[in-house]
């Protein structure tokens, strides 16, 4: 299976897919939804449309990573990505009990990055 990767386009779409093709100019990706992948084919996007690109399969069991979703910005410790739409954390650091475990759509969070 290709690597998965964590999308947000110029005007702040954000999407989860494989990349199947890639040029000097644009990516030709198979974006995932929530049923698997999209049933409507490959999307070709130009590269200067991408604004922010991370790819998931870089992301470290029990390392803390800056999330940012919804205009809200925390530090988690990555559990795993779940059915390739889902991103599961804890240790949350705005979270009154950090043991909890979250999950978040993967399609909300517009930035990952090291902690």
């Amino acid at each position: 299976m290709s690597e998965l990767y964590l999308f947000t386009n110029m005007v702040n779409n954000r999407f989860v897919g494989t990349i199947i093709w890639e040029t000097e100019k644009s990516l030709t990706i198979k974006v995932v939804t929530d049923h698997g992948y999209n049933e409507h084919g490959n999307y070709i996007i130009p590269r200067e449309f991408i604004k922010y690109s991370f790819c998931l399969s870089s992301l470290v069991p029990g390392q803390t990573y800056t999330i940012v979703n919804g205009g809200k910005t925390y530090d988690a410790n990555f559990i795993d990505v779940y059915n390739r739409t889902t991103l599961r954390v804890d240790n949350v650091s705005t979270c009154p009990t950090p043991t909890r475990v979250f999950t978040i759509p993967l399609r909300q969070i517009s930035r990952i990055t090291n902690k």
